[in-house]
């Protein structure tokens, strides 16, 4: 079956057109849904079987980046649809505003059960907004471990998880999906290879329920080979793949990750 994909827009979230386009050549059945009717609960979320919340600046990052879409959303008439949808099976993805959006919500990674935020996405160490391609490892679920190569584009990334023992049960329960590598493919907290500090070189982050995804890097801005900043070099060796590594990632959220069970 056609995965239906709902992709919000508006509201200062702006990469919704890439991520339309992205979804459509994987197949899906993605559509645009306006952020502002999202939040006041006249999106029927039972038409879509994944809710993408995409990249940008939310609310102009007022109070923090995803801080203010949190809190509209945890405060009007959306909140219980969406929970009750995910509770139905429904699932979500974020992507960089989106991940901080739910992480800021506490539908990432809630490993509690309560929604409480129990993680959060500061500024990165450097200080400044990065911009640039990263190389990560997938330990994605149903999946073999895989490196991808995406580009970042934010100034508040670094995962940091509101105590030790959030901490730890994040890794004992593998949430981390997906983790910033250097050169020798080794996670690493340092830049630049980590543009964030992130601890543990978290770049994505699973929900315990397995129904909800946070990822900072953009996989659907990664569809293409050519748009490596390295294409041109990988070319002139014969080693240009015929897909980008987001589209890898895509087809997994339009596949395994709609259909495995909740954990």
């Amino acid at each position: 079956m056609t995965a239906r994909v709902a992709v919000l827009w508006g509201l200062g979230l702006h990469c919704h057109s890439e991520a339309l386009a992205a979804y459509r050549s994987v197949g899906a059945a993605a559509s645009l849904v306006d952020a502002s009717a999202f939040l006041a609960g006249q999106a029927d979320l039972s038409a879509y079987d994944l809710l993408h919340v995409s990249g940008g600046f939310s609310f102009g990052d007022d109070g923090g980046a995803g801080v203010a879409f949190a809190q509209e959303l945890r405060q009007g008439p959306a909140w219980s649809a969406l929970v009750a949808w995910l509770a139905a099976g429904g699932r979500v993805v974020g992507v960089c505003n989106g991940m901080q959006i739910l992480a800021a919500s506490g539908l990432l990674p809630n490993i509690a059960g309560t929604y409480t935020r129990e993680v959060e996405l500061q500024p990165n160490l450097g200080g400044q907004f990065v911009d640039r391609w990263v190389r990560c490892v997938g330990r994605l679920p149903n999946l073999p471990d895989q490196y991808l190569e995406m580009p970042v584009r934010h100034a508040e990334g670094r995962v940091v998880p509101a105590s030790p023992d959030i901490a730890q049960q994040i890794e004992d329960l593998q949430l981390a999906v997906l983790r910033y590598v250097d050169l020798g493919d080794d996670v690493t907290e340092q830049a630049p290879d980590n543009p964030s500090g992130s601890q543990g070189g978290v770049a994505g982050l699973l929900s315990a329920d397995g129904r909800v995804l946070g990822l900072m890097p953009h996989p659907e801005a990664a569809m293409s080979p050519l748009q490596h900043p390295a294409w041109l070099v990988r070319r002139r060796l014969g080693d240009l793949p015929e897909h980008g590594d987001g589209e890898r990632l895509l087809r997994w959220l339009v596949g395994p990750f709609l259909q495995r069970d909740t954990p």
